[in-house]
């Protein structure tokens, strides 16, 4: 049974290596370099602050108590509105766990925001099925890239969304 687990702050920093690996590991080059040194370098006392959280899926393992394989990672700061990522191991996409994530992050924090490109249809229909809806389109960064879809849930507010930065699903 796949268990979803919200980090408490000091096990954010035990775990940041681990999830830092995991998330370039399987983030397929859509979690942007920016998104994940904010990450990265979020000082442990930020951790405590409202709308900030990192939640875990763990697949357990034969013989383990409480811990388990990592298989998926949602993280936000500031209700998603300075960086959130959600990231969810190859082997285990498409059954429900990114929606199982986003809607745990959106239930306990009451609000939540997330930027997701245009072209990405599994994380556009994992926010939505979480109940995240699509707010505005933000114009796409480079040439080369699409659009992007700002995507809120919960008690959102329009004017705040223009100021989700750096998010990315």
């Amino acid at each position: 049974m796949i268990r979803l687990r919200r980090l408490a702050p000091p096990d954010v920093l035990r775990w940041r290596r681990t999830l830092l690996r995991f998330i370039r590991r399987h983030g397929e080059r859509r979690i942007t370099a920016a998104a994940l040194r904010r990450i990265a370098r979020t000082a442990p006392e930020a951790w405590l602050a409202p709308g900030t959280a990192v939640y875990v899926a763990l697949e357990p393992r034969p013989g383990e108590g409480s811990g388990g394989r990592l298989i998926g990672v949602l993280a936000a700061l500031d209700y998603g509105l300075a960086a959130s990522l959600l990231v969810v191991h190859r082997s285990r996409r498409n059954r429900g766990l990114g929606r199982a994530l986003l809607a745990a992050a959106l239930r306990d924090l009451g609000k939540l925001y997330g930027r997701i490109r245009a072209d990405n249809g599994p994380s556009l229909a994992a926010a939505r099925a979480a109940g995240l809806t699509p707010l505005l389109v933000a114009p796409p960064a480079a040439d080369d890239l699409p659009p992007t879809v700002i995507v809120g849930g919960g008690r959102v507010d329009p004017e705040e969304a223009r100021r989700c930065a750096i998010s990315v699903f």
